[in-house]
Formats: C-alpha cells, structure tokens, sequence
C-alpha cells in the first residue's frame, strides 16, 4: 500500500523539492535541493531523514549538519519544515551561524537556530544568544538569550583605510 512505501537511496543522493509556498506569492520558493550520503523516505511518517555530511540549499541559504529531517504535507506535495543538527551550520550571503539544531519552516520563511551557545558572525560582528531567529531574502534577525545567558555582542571596526 502506499502507506508502507519505504525508499532508501545511498552513496551521494541528490534531491530536489519544489516547495508550494504561499498563494499570494508573485513568485514560487526557490527549490529546495539535498545532498547526503543516505536518504529515507518514509511514506506513512510523511519524512525524509538524509544522514552523512547533508548539504541542504534553499536559494542564498545553505546548511550543513550530520543529518536532517524534512516533514512533509499530509499529501507528501509541499515541505513542512527542516530540521537539522547536532550539530547544525547555516550560511547565508557572508552571514555564518552554528548552533545544536535549526528548524527552517517555509511558511513564514524563518529559519531558528537552538543550542546552549549559538553563534552568528558576519561582517564586523559576532553575535551569541541561545535561540537565533533569521529570515530569508532579508537582513532581519532576531537573537534571543532566553534570559540563562547573557546575550553578547561583538561588533568589529572596520580598520581606516589607508
């Protein structure tokens, strides 16, 4: 039956999923393209589990982590979400982020960073928190220190130029 559909692919698996994205979009999401030593799909979970050295690419987005998890929609055509980790590395344009685990939901276009240290440093700062929220296709961010840690700062003068 089609609940009990299992694929497994192994040995540099590429993907690609075209996410729907919203309505009122005047253009679709960018792809989303995987690449991993080991893919799962799980039909009756609605899931896709890529393990070893996973590359994950949504436009200017790309993320590295040991393994990730996309959820699917109860009709297996849209992407719910992306979970990542342990440990999880996000870049985007000269931003650069590590964290425990991040979760990009395609909805509402925001990718979340977790762990007990996160880190984000782009150009001329480093920012560290305990929840790191991003948006795609834009500058806002959003670091959160979950009032256990001091949320830190670091911002860097650009050297005068001669």
């Amino acid at each position: 039956s089609a609940e009990s559909r299992r694929l497994v692919a192994t040995g540099h698996v590429v993907s690609r999923l075209q996410p729907r994205g919203k309505a009122e979009a005047k253009t679709p999401p960018a792809p989303v393209e995987a690449r991993a030593g080991e893919m799962v799909y799980e039909a009756a979970l609605r899931e896709i589990v890529y393990t070893g050295e996973v590359t994950i690419r949504q436009g200017d987005i790309k993320t590295r982590s040991p393994k990730a998890t996309l959820r699917l929609s109860e009709d297996g055509r849209d992407l719910l979400s992306v979970v990542a980790g342990e440990p999880a590395e996000i870049e985007q344009g000269k931003r650069r982020a590590t964290g425990a685990r991040e979760t990009y939901t395609p909805a509402t276009e925001t990718v979340v960073i977790v762990g007990d240290k996160v880190v984000l440093q782009d150009p001329g700062q480093q920012v560290e928190g305990r929840t790191l929220t991003f948006h795609v296709g834009d500058d806002k961010i959003l670091v959160d220190g979950q009032e256990q840690v001091r949320t830190e700062a670091v911002i860097r003068r650009e050297p005068p130029r001669p």
